[in-house]
């Protein structure tokens, strides 16, 4: 006897988030209104359907591209394979290109299909595509994801989207750079001089208040926009039309190292996260142990899909059917990623049936348990404001770009929370001394006293030993941290 849950946890329950209906993307809805002037789903899948027994190329070159939409990347292959044999018979090109960029991403989806990660969705939420980032609950500790235009200097050629560090002290954006005319090497060049050049750049806030000059981090891929950069400043997250995509805008992740501060190669964030079709931002709230990412796989051009996740204590392939990571691709319903993979009992031959109930009633139970934190995480994600920071000030101790530690609160070990203790005395000490140094000496340049002097003396030395106090137990916390010394 086999026990399962999996119809009765996706039977009749109310969901909290969105469950969508699969619609088309915007460059294949465009594709379908040209061949078969409609772009509803249900007559196109007919009129394909026809077009194939037919013999027309292009009724397998639409069903191609349904079946990437769709995670069915081997049915995929196969339906352009023969477009392409049709094609070449009947001397038809008309999707000849976007065929062989297609079987480049059928590749790639593939490889990702076999690695597919195992994650679970909390909530969705559907918003107009413009902006789309502006519907984020990030709180200020995951920094902010912004208009390209809102980071200050000249806003021209900027891309969409950027991101704001937590301190307000780091930025990223993608920015165009205007061709450079008089190149003597252009045959040389990986971009022709006529040819504007997109880059990912990244400035810091100076202590004048002024933004650095910005940096650009190259390598990261054609278009690269939608920028999240971690808290520790090592891990940036960004969409770009890269190698190894699957299609559209696929989501990339780039570590920095940091010693060097130099970007490693990026790496394709593979699936779930990405599909076929445009795929935009990834970013991370640690702080609440939830990621957002944002879609359009199956929505149209002027609609974007948010999904809320839980961040996995590290990564863990899904393991079940091809049908199931394809439901768990397309997300209709993010219910499909809330059924645990072991949720369903060995063939058994005992014959104690109460046993075998017994089982299946407290797998029933965890799964009810499980769904009931799912909603709530959720709930208490909507309940966010973005942008505030409902922390204590205790300190101000910077980790990384952006990055910092106000409060005892913010490290997680005892000892941490013992070092950033002390810091906070011994800085408070420190601001003491410095205080009643300054004092004294307003004092003595009025009213020269030979035992104030005296006592200026005193104080300078125990500033001098404040200083080296909270420099040797700074020195200590990021040893314990594991990060290098800030300055």
């Amino acid at each position: 006897m086999t026990v399962t849950l999996r119809t009765k946890i996706c039977a009749g329950i109310a969901l909290l988030a969105f469950v969508g209906t699969q619609s088309l993307h915007a460059d294949l809805r465009d594709e379908l209104l040209e061949v078969f002037e409609t772009s509803d789903i249900a007559e196109a899948r007919t009129m394909i359907d026809a077009a194939k027994k037919a013999g027309r190329p292009e009724g397998w070159y639409l069903s191609g591209r349904l079946n990437m939409l769709g995670f069915n990347f081997p049915q995929a292959q196969k339906d352009f394979a023969e477009y392409r044999r049709l094609a070449k018979a009947k001397k038809y090109s008309r999707f000849d290109s976007e065929v062989t960029e297609a079987l480049e991403g059928v590749a790639e989806g593939n490889l990702q299909f076999d690695r597919f990660q195992d994650i679970v969705v909390i909530d969705a939420v559907k918003v107009n595509k413009d902006k789309f980032f502006k519907n984020l609950r990030l709180p200020l500790s995951a920094g902010r994801v912004v208009s390209a235009s809102e980071i200050p200097g000249e806003t021209s050629g900027r891309g969409v989207a950027g991101f704001i560090s937590e301190g307000g002290d780091f930025m990223m954006w993608s920015q165009t750079f205007p061709a450079e005319k008089d190149s003597e090497d252009d045959d040389n060049e990986e971009y022709p001089s006529d040819a504007d050049v997109s880059y990912m750049v990244e400035a810091n806030v100076l202590t004048d208040g002024s933004l650095s000059a910005p940096k650009a981090v190259e390598n990261l891929g054609e278009d690269a926009d939608y920028p999240f950069m971690t808290g520790d400043g090592t891990t940036l997250y960004y969409s770009a039309y890269g190698d190894n995509s699957v299609g559209g805008r696929d989501i990339f992740i780039a570590t920095r190292d940091a010693a060097t501060g130099e970007y490693r190669q990026p790496v394709n964030a593979g699936m779930p996260f990405n599909s076929s079709a445009d795929d935009y931002l990834l970013a991370v709230d640690e702080e609440n142990g939830v990621g957002w990412w944002a879609t359009d796989r199956h929505l149209l051009d002027e609609e974007v899909m948010l999904y809320v996740f839980l961040l996995p204590e590290g990564r863990k392939n899904f393991e079940g059917t091809s049908e199931e990571k394809r439901e768990r691709g397309v997300l209709d319903d993010i219910r499909v990623t809330w059924i645990a993979q072991d949720s369903e009992d060995e063939d058994t031959d005992d014959d104690d049936e109460s046993e075998i109930s017994k089982t299946s009633e407290q797998l029933e139970q965890e799964q009810a348990e499980r769904e009931k934190q799912y909603r709530e995480k959720a709930a208490e994600i909507r309940k966010i404001q973005p942008g505030l920071k409902p922390r204590r000030h205790d300190c101000r101790i910077p980790v990384g770009p952006g990055k910092y530690i106000y409060s005892v609160d913010d490290v997680r070990s005892e000892s941490e929370k013992r070092l950033v203790g002390e810091y906070i005395r011994a800085e408070k000490n420190l601001a003491a001394l410095k205080s009643d140094l300054d004092r004294k000496r307003r004092t003595y340049s009025v009213r020269p006293d030979n035992n104030l002097g005296s006592e200026i003396i005193t104080l300078e030395k125990q500033v001098e030993n404040g200083k080296i106090e909270v420099t040797t137990i700074l020195s200590a916390l990021y040893k314990e941290l594991g990060v290098g010394r800030r300055k």
